[in-house]
């Protein structure tokens, strides 16, 4: 077994990533030991005495298996390290161990930890609004852990302080529930957590008016945002939803339609809003792939259309025409999901001047587009109708191009 130590600013305590194996694939154990034994709460086990916790990763290939034994896997995995079951308590996730987030904070000698992982893209919930049902992949697990010790009442309590300040970063961070993406998200439906006392000063309150409730608050967002942006890339940016979306049509034979969109795209990023870009009639490798996936997840980019070009004077092919309509309905997806605020259409225009989108398949886009989701088509010949229909139209006019120099396209440039 291969295994990776983990810093941590506390007395007593040693934790480490174990890498080892199940059915062929790489598992990955956070592994908390300590110098004796503790009397902890676990959510999954409630009170018990332990020397050992931990928090243990699962690959996806194993998902299925898991869901079915999982009562054999909790009896294996001690086992498997070596460990007394009496003696150890642990949280199982989907979410990987590298992408482990870890909260410290301090006040004189009163020191609290926090070992977050974080999975929110699939199963994340708003309690008290969504209806119960089959749950999804996606969980956020912690294991918290103070120098002081603790009453069974202020390891309960630190319970809801913990959830208060997960739930709060969630907020913060704009957390959609995956069932009611209208709706911010409380948690996943699945979250478990492991508090940990120490043997400093005996405290009996861990609300949030307490010292040792801010130091928890704090180290749970702390943990739980680093998480996140390891596992799932979200960012501190805050998202505010558009309060209502517009039609925007960048169209004309001049450079600078797919380029406006970008912009458009980039800065909407920087105000925590998401960005669907659906090109239609391009599978050419553009410079804009690689530069969405350093800000990742704001912009999302996929492609509908062949490397070559489709040609003007013949009949579209049927590939063409099946990639095309394809883009429509990922487009459509994208736009009803409640994930994106933004839907760009890129080159939809020009696939529809060559035939392989009917205009009524954009006026339907328009049609169905929720109140507060941006809608921007770009490409050359925009039929009138789709322009009388829009509320702002740009027209991009050749005046001078270098093209007719010899000049031709550039990387970061036209690609």
């Amino acid at each position: 077994m291969k295994e990776r130590k983990v810093e941590i600013g506390l007395e007593g305590v040693e934790a480490k990533v174990i890498y080892h194996r199940l059915k062929g694939f790489e598992v990955k154990t956070l592994l908390l030991s300590f110098d004796r034994p503790r009397r902890v709460l676990s959510t999954m086990e409630g009170f018990k005495e332990v020397r050992f916790v931990g928090n243990h990763y699962d690959p996806p290939e194993l998902w299925e298996y898991l869901h079915e034994h999982f009562e054999e896997h909790r009896n294996w995995l001690p086992q498997a390290l070596g460990l007394p079951p009496e003696e150890s308590a642990f949280l199982f996730t989907g979410a990987d161990m590298d992408n482990l987030g870890v909260g410290e904070e301090g006040f004189e000698e009163l020191k609290v930890c926090c070992f977050a992982t974080a999975g929110v893209k699939s199963n994340a919930m708003r309690a008290g609004v969504d209806k119960a049902g089959s749950q999804s992949v996606g969980t956020i697990n912690l294991i918290l852990l103070a120098s002081a010790a603790l009453t069974d009442g202020a390891m309960a309590r630190a319970v809801i302080t913990a959830t208060e300040a997960k739930t709060s970063i969630l907020q913060d961070l704009d957390i959609r529930s995956s069932y009611s993406p209208q709706l911010q998200a409380t948690g996943t439906g699945t979250d478990n957590l492991i508090i940990v006392p120490g043997s400093g000063p005996l405290l009996t309150y861990t609300g949030g008016h307490s010292k040792i409730g801010e130091l928890l608050g704090v180290a749970v967002r702390r943990a739980v945002a680093e998480a996140l942006a390891k596992q799932e890339g979200i960012s501190g940016i805050r998202r505010k939803p558009l309060d209502r979306g517009y039609v925007q049509v960048y169209t004309g034979n001049g450079k600078g339609k797919t380029t406006a969109a970008l912009g458009l795209a980039l800065r909407a990023a920087g105000h925590g809003l998401r960005t669907y870009i659906g090109q239609f009639m391009k599978g050419q490798h553009y410079g804009e792939l690689e530069a969405v996936k350093l800000a990742k997840p704001y912009i999302t980019i996929e492609q509908y259309g062949q490397p070559g070009w489709v040609h003007v004077h013949k009949p579209p092919k049927e590939e063409d025409i099946r990639l095309a309509q394809e883009g429509l309905r990922r487009a459509r997806e994208a736009m009803l999901s409640g994930e994106y605020d933004i839907i760009v259409l890129d080159e939809i225009t020009t696939a529809h001047y060559f035939d392989l989108i009917s205009l009524e398949d954009m006026l339907e886009l328009i049609r169905s587009k929720p109140e507060n989701v941006e809608l921007v088509f770009t490409g050359r010949y925009a039929p009138q109708e789709l322009i009388e229909i829009a509320d702002l139209v740009t027209e991009m006019r050749e005046v001078k191009h270098y093209y007719q120099k010899g000049i031709s396209a550039r990387d970061g440039i036209e690609r």
